[in-house]
């Protein structure tokens, strides 16, 4: 008997530790976490990886972690029309706004827009087709009621390679537009870019 009461005992402390458990991750998001980057400490507030990446769930966007900031990375094979490359395919619109109505909820945070190609063809006609493709993505997000000064978008062409551009696995992956959700700062939205770039390939 006393072994029995132990059991159900112990089921019960069990069950109300899962529910605690699952009470307090259900809380996460609205944690307050500050992170420092320099001298300047960050606060934020509600919006996290997992928020983002349910959000992206069906798409072929892959989301990271890059210091304090998450990024989203949209490739532009199946997210762009072929015929027109700065043009969205309707596929994209889902995800896409989803993550701006993130966005907008966490006033802690902006959105930084980057466009990337490959290094195939003229600088020039890469740096204006990687700022197009950024717009295009902006444009969404101020349909999705993100505020225009919670948001930068910007083309840097085929200077931020992620992989090889020898192979064309790799000059694919170079082809991209990030979604940077970054910290709110003092500092002036058009340097935050490269304050967030990656590391060159």
């Amino acid at each position: 008997m006393i072994k029995l009461n132990f059991t159900k005992y112990a089921i019960i402390s069990t069950v109300s530790f899962l529910l605690v458990a699952c009470s307090n991750s259900e809380q996460k998001p609205k944690e307050i976490v500050q992170v420092k980057r320099g001298n300047v400490t960050y606060t934020s507030i509600g919006l996290n990886t997992i928020l983002v990446k349910q959000a992206v769930a069906e798409s072929n966007f892959e989301v990271v972690e890059r210091g304090d900031s998450i990024v989203v990375i949209m490739p532009v094979k199946g997210s762009f029309n072929p015929k027109r490359p700065d043009v969205l395919m309707p596929v994209t619109l889902t995800p896409l706004t989803k993550i701006a109505k993130l966005v907008k909820q966490d006033t802690s945070k902006v959105m930084i827009i980057v466009g990337h190609t490959d290094a195939t063809g003229t600088a020039l006609a890469n740096n204006t087709l990687s700022a197009q493709r950024a717009k295009s993505v902006g444009s969404v997000f101020s349909v999705a009621g993100l505020p225009r000064s919670r948001m930068y978008a910007t083309g840097v062409g085929s200077n931020q390679p992620i992989s090889s551009a020898k192979t064309a696995k790799g000059r694919e992956q170079n082809r991209r537009v990030e979604l940077i959700i970054a910290p709110r700062s003092s500092r002036s939205m058009d340097t935050l870019p490269n304050l967030y770039a990656v590391t060159n390939y």
